[in-house]
């Protein structure tokens, strides 16, 4: 298979306006107490002052629990104001993990497994929030074609080329499998490195005659009248864990208090994202770059989520990772690839509307 780097202008991602409202630092008792050091980031203190995380992220609407709970106060109250950082893909963050430029970062589950696989010692810390479940209302990954072309199924993908944000991660498995179960040769298509922002602009020119999509430019892009879902592809991993926020475990391991606070934070605002839909859902255009008007018309009719991190569900995709030769090496085991807070996932909300804690 011939992998095909297009040039595409990734200063437009870059330029993304990622940075999340700063928020007060919340209201009393918890973690926002406990003082901790960590490295690179500040020192949280019993005084009110906040530790800052970087975090790596790809513009994602899964983000959006992370997003709304920095704006409301929740990472606060535990002593910690989150900084969303854009980059590229994973690749990138996984290493920006071990240079120290950033404390945590979203991964998806195929380019952790392979980072292990590979001694880098990179483990999930905390969920997103979204569950990978399967709604063909809002399919979270599909295939996407112009809306004229003469493709109709995945097998015909064949000697065509394929956009995809990052190659050999989940995009490319998932792709791998659907087409395997079509009845295709996987080897016979092209794959480039597109973007998920300049999908319809490639497809549009024809320098890619599908694109592998994720929301909310899948609906988005439905919605343009440009494009249309070939594929969707949800159902070969729902309901594993496919993506969260992890870090290395040498920084787990000296930061373990701070890891401990911001998991908990997370798991707070994956519920309060779930007890205020509303506000979740206008957090999709700060994470995701589209405008607040594409943002609302491709908004999901509802979102399931769920603050379990759900570490068994990794082994089950290296499972399938194996099945397709993605991984190649000794068996992972769970203690390898993530690492799970004390007392998570929370079963109770411990804040109400506009961030006030309750306990």
């Amino acid at each position: 298979m011939r992998n095909l780097r297009l040039a595409t202008a990734l200063a437009g991602a870059a330029a993304i306006a990622m940075a999340v409202g700063a928020c007060s630092s919340g209201g009393g008792g918890g973690g926002g107490g406990s003082g901790s050091t960590s490295t690179g980031t500040g020192t949280g203190t019993s005084n009110g002052s906040l530790t800052t995380i970087n975090i790596g992220e790809v513009p994602f609407y899964a983000n959006i629990p992370l997003a709304l709970g920095e704006k409301v106060g929740i990472f606060a109250h535990y002593g910690l104001h989150v900084n969303l950082q854009p980059a590229a893909n994973v690749n990138v963050i996984i290493a920006n993990l071990h240079s120290g430029h950033q404390q945590l970062g979203f991964v998806t589950t195929p380019l952790l497994l392979k980072a292990d696989e590979a001694g880098q010692d990179v483990k999930c810390v905390a969920p997103l929030g979204i569950a990978n479940n399967v709604n063909p209302a809002y399919p979270q990954n599909a295939v996407m074609v112009a809306k004229d072309s003469s493709i109709t199924s995945l097998s015909q993908l064949e000697g065509k080329t394929v956009g995809m944000n990052q190659l050999a991660g989940s995009n490319e498995l998932y792709l791998q499998a659907g087409v395997a179960q079509a009845g295709g040769n996987f080897s016979n298509i092209k794959l480039a490195t597109v973007p998920f922002a300049d999908m319809p602009a490639a497809l549009k020119s024809g320098t890619i005659q599908a694109g592998f999509e994720v929301q909310p430019f899948i609906t988005s892009g439905e919605q343009a009248g440009d494009q249309r879902l070939l594929a969707d592809l949800d159902s070969l991993t729902s309901p594993w864990t496919t993506q969260c926020y992890a870090a290395t475990s040498s920084y787990i391991s000296a930061n373990t208090d701070l890891m401990t606070r911001f998991a908990h934070a997370e798991s707070q605002a994956i519920l309060y994202a779930a007890a205020h839909p509303d506000d979740a859902l206008a957090e999709i255009a700060t994470v995701s770059g589209l405008s607040e008007a594409a943002a609302k018309a491709s908004a999901p009719p509802k979102i399931v989520y769920t603050n379990d991190l759900a570490p068994s569900t990794l082994i089950k995709y290296a499972n399938f990772m194996t099945k397709y030769n993605s991984l190649t090496g000794p068996a992972l085991t769970q203690d390898q690839v993530a690492w799970t807070a004390p007392g998570e996932p929370a079963k109770k909300l411990l804040f109400a509307a506009g961030g006030k804690y309750t306990g």
